[in-house]
């Protein structure tokens, strides 16, 4: 077993690299536009609100950042919930951040220079060159943008991956055997510890999906952490009642088998 992530700028080439290697290694390949369809099909959603959450740039209120994040949560969810006990390869920009704290998971970025992309705009988009170089610059500008306001990273910093491959110096199909070859190192093997974290993290986002989803509960300023089927949820609610309820939804989670409450009554605002 193995899980891929493959992040790709726009034209860089990623699309290509990512369905080449699942049909080498024999499999699943899955992209952002697929979790987005499952999300919002799997949490009753509207597809293009999750769509927005992770292309559009929110304003820097605090609420529209926050909303932002929430959508966000819920294409997290689904794709974890897709990733449980399977091989997968998916491409994306983004999936590497979202599966944050999954053990072992190998973490690939493609990258090439501009004009193998502004080459790849034309041909795929049938654009000329001021149009596609345009195109390439602001949608570089957004995902940076994006990356730093929502979650708090800089798009281009390579620690976030495991390795990085440019186009330009490497071919595709030499790219696909270099990453196979990758998946069968034990730093890449899922172990049970490793699956253990994406269950622990599958659980997480029921809980959090399931507390936002309740009239009742959607109110609630909370954070959960699984571990073993023990969840432990913490934030702030308004009232003991709210509190009873977020315990309540909680307990009823596919995979929770004890909640530990820590949450806090009140306002948290320092005065």
């Amino acid at each position: 077993m193995a899980l891929i992530t493959i992040s790709r700028g726009t034209f860089s080439g990623g699309r290509a690299v990512a369905e080449k290697l699942a049909q080498l290694i024999g499999y699943p390949c899955m992209s952002r536009e697929t979790i987005i369809r499952d999300a919002a099909e799997l949490f009753k959603i509207p597809e293009n609100q999750l769509s927005a959450a992770m292309i559009e740039v929110p304003t820097f209120w605090r609420q529209d950042v926050a909303k932002c994040t929430s959508n966000l949560n819920f294409v997290r969810a689904a794709l974890l919930h897709s990733l449980k006990g399977k091989n997968l390869v998916y491409h994306g920009y983004g999936g590497h951040l979202l599966l944050k704290g999954v053990s072992r998971l190998l973490r690939v970025k493609i990258i090439a220079c501009m004009e193998y992309r502004i080459a790849a705009a034309m041909n795929e988009c049938d654009i000329d060159r001021k149009c596609a170089v345009a195109h390439i610059n602001a949608s570089d500008k957004s995902r940076a943008k994006w990356a730093k306001l929502v979650l708090g990273v800089e798009w281009g910093d390579p620690t976030l991956f495991d390795a990085v491959f440019n186009l330009d110096h490497i071919s595709i199909d030499g790219t696909v055997q270099t990453i196979s070859s990758m998946t069968q190192l034990a730093e890449f093997t899922p172990d049970e510890a490793a699956l253990q974290s994406l269950e622990d993290l599958l659980v997480s986002s029921r809980v959090w999906a399931a507390i936002t989803l309740n009239k009742a509960t959607q109110s609630a300023k909370i954070q959960s952490e699984a571990t073993n089927g023990c969840v432990t949820i913490s934030g702030n609610v308004g009232s003991l009642k709210m509190m009873e309820a977020v315990i309540d939804v909680t307990t009823d989670v596919e995979g929770v088998d004890e909640v530990i409450n820590q949450i806090s009554i009140g306002s948290n605002w320092a005065w």
